[in-house]
């Protein structure tokens, strides 16, 4: 049996948020650098002190932008990710079936029903068979709301309930 990695997920959950800084980095350091060298040929002195204020003032501006609010929206991402904040549910399979072109699974003891991307993968929700269903656990506007993670066959995967709190149905 194949066993679920809950902090495997929650590093997936966040990852990513700073992978476009670098290359913003070094578009506004070319342009900062290319106005500082075009202004600096052959310009009278208030020219000089324009672009030169301009120049500083992108980078300041960049250093924010890059440098700070990603950090903050990071700290802030991985401070919400505490154990309680994924939920996992071992539900069984009830029934399945296609409308407006998307396969769509329900369980039994969930009120939504959940869109299977895969025709394949669509087959192995037979009725009955049990499932692991986690999702992530957000509040937006006062209401608590999940984020499907992933549907995985509690006959295949397991998870380890030292961990986390498994909720049966």
């Amino acid at each position: 049996m194949n066993k679920i990695d809950l902090e495997f997920l929650k590093k997936e959950i966040t990852g990513g948020t700073n992978t476009k800084v670098p290359l913003f980095f070094i578009i506004v350091f070319g342009i900062v650098i290319a106005m500082m060298l075009v202004g600096s040929v052959n310009s009278p002195h208030d020219v000089k002190v324009a672009i030169w204020g301009i120049s500083a003032g992108l980078v300041l501006v960049c250093v924010v932008i890059c440098g700070i609010l990603p950090l903050l929206s990071h700290k802030k991402n991985s401070n919400e990710l505490r154990p309680e904040d994924i939920r996992v549910k071992k539900r069984a399979a009830a029934d399945r079936y296609k409308k407006n072109d998307k396969r769509w699974v329900a369980f039994k003891g969930e009120e939504d029903d959940y869109i299977v991307s895969n025709d394949f993968y669509h087959h192995e929700f037979a009725s009955g068979r049990e499932f692991y269903i986690i999702s992530r656990v957000q509040m937006k506007n006062g209401r608590e709301t999940e984020k499907l993670i992933g549907i995985y066959p509690a006959d295949v995967y397991t998870i380890d309930t030292n961990e986390i709190f498994v909720e049966r149905s």
